[in-house]
């Protein structure tokens, strides 16, 4: 992946909601069953690693409630 789209979506990534994520999670998905090419398939899957990344992240700040 280039170093300056890897930036912005990381940037992305920060900037977004947990439903944009999810939803752009999914997408990332089925473009991995459709996508033949194993380097898109594996920035694909980088892309999909760095949004769980973030969603557990956000999931471990959240307060709890006690």
């Amino acid at each position: 992946m280039q170093k300056q789209l890897l930036k912005d979506l990381i940037d992305w990534i920060e900037n977004s909601s947990l439903e944009d994520l999810a939803l752009r999670r999914l997408k990332l998905e089925e473009l991995i069953g459709n996508t033949m090419g194993t380097e898109v398939q594996s920035d694909l899957k980088l892309a999909i690693r760095l949004i769980d990344e973030e969603v557990v992240t956000r999931a471990c700040l959240i307060p709890k409630s006690a």
